[in-house]
Order: C-alpha cells, then structure tokens, then sequence
C-alpha cells in the first residue's frame, strides 16, 4: 500500500502543475460563462480602443482565459495541455508560467497594433496567444536539443505550426496577430532560455 502511495505521489510530482492549473482555470472561466452569459466576456475581452482610451491593461490577461464556444476552448487547450507539458518538463514550473503569461500578453499587444495601425478594430478572447507561444518554446527547445529531436521531427514539428498558421488565415474569425505575436515571444523566450542554460552549465561558478 506504502508503495503504491509513493508511486502515485511520484506521479503527481511529475505532472506539468502550471499547465494543468493554466487548463483548469480556462475550463471554469468557460462554465462561468455559459451559466452567466456575457459578464465575463464584457469585462475581460481585449481590444485596442479599451487599451487606448480607457487603459483596462488587466484585459491583455483577462481575455486569455476566455473563449467564445466549446470547439474554441477545446482545440487551444489539448494544444496547451499537450504542448505546454512538454516544455514544462524540459523547463520549469516558473518558466511555464511565464510562457503562458508572457505570450498572451505580447500575442494581445500585436493584435491590438494590428488594430491601431490598420482602424480595423474588434474584440478578441482565447489562449491562443499562449497556446502559440508554447509551440514557439518547443521549436527552440528542439532547434538547442534541450528536447528529444530524435523523437519529435524538427521539421515535422515546424511544418505542423505552419499548418496551423495556415489554418487560421483560413478562417476570418481568427485572431491570426494574437498568433504570430505569441508565437514569435515564445520563440524568442526558448531561444533565451536554452542559451543562459548553455551558459550556466559550461561556467557553473558564474
């Protein structure tokens, strides 16, 4: 009975916590929704006019825990549980949730330029932001071998990202912005974290 208990405990240990609080969190927000109507919606989705004229900046998070049906919240979280348990894994607890936070600000702050640059002004929610910069975090953690390579193809893996960028352009209720700024931001946080890792390892008293 010992045993089987510390079996379960090391299970547990071993679960991506940032990413399963992350889906958790995102599931409710969406029960909440869907018992309450649009309260949440008002109060939490983003756009660059509540940015600019009455400075709600709590909306660049907000909106990345709100979606706007099942099929929306159920394709960004398989992707986020998924995704985000692996570069939890390779990574850490903190850098997980700096990813999730981190990518869907700067996927929100691009769609909202976006919006500014072009007056094409909307209100967008979802985690996809997040989701991509997860995908982003994979591609450098495999680009720097921090991730099996052998396991996960890098060009299989990077073809599959361009599929769903593709995806997105393909259908106009897309925030497809949000996408490539997550993604990007993602990108660019893996690459900075696998070369200070690097670093750090070669110069272990630096």
């Amino acid at each position: 009975m010992k045993e089987k208990f510390l079996i379960l405990k090391y299970k547990i240990s071993k679960l991506p916590k940032a990413v399963f609080v992350f889906v958790l969190i995102n599931v409710l927000s969406f029960l909440i929704c869907t018992f309450t109507g649009d309260l949440l919606y008002n109060k939490g989705c983003v756009s660059v006019r509540f940015l600019k004229d009455i400075h709600q900046w709590y909306r660049l998070v907000s909106s990345t825990f709100l979606h706007a049906d099942m099929e929306h919240l159920v394709s960004n979280m398989l992707v986020l549980y998924c995704v985000g348990q692996m570069v939890e894994e390779v990574s850490s607890t903190g850098f997980s949730i700096a990813v999730y936070f981190g990518c869907g600000i700067a996927g929100n702050l691009a769609s909202a330029f976006y919006e500014f640059y072009f007056h094409k002004y909307s209100l967008s929610i979802g985690a996809s932001g997040a989701v991509f910069g997860y995908l982003g975090c994979f591609v450098a953690f495999l680009l720097f071998n921090r991730a099996n390579s052998r396991q996960y193809s890098i060009p299989r893996v990077i073809g599959s990202v361009a599929l769903s960028l593709y995806a997105g352009f393909s259908n106009t209720r897309v925030n497809n912005e949000a996408h490539i700024g997550g993604l990007a931001f993602g990108l660019i946080m893996g690459m900075v974290y696998c070369m200070i890792k690097e670093r750090t390892s070669k110069n272990p008293w630096r």
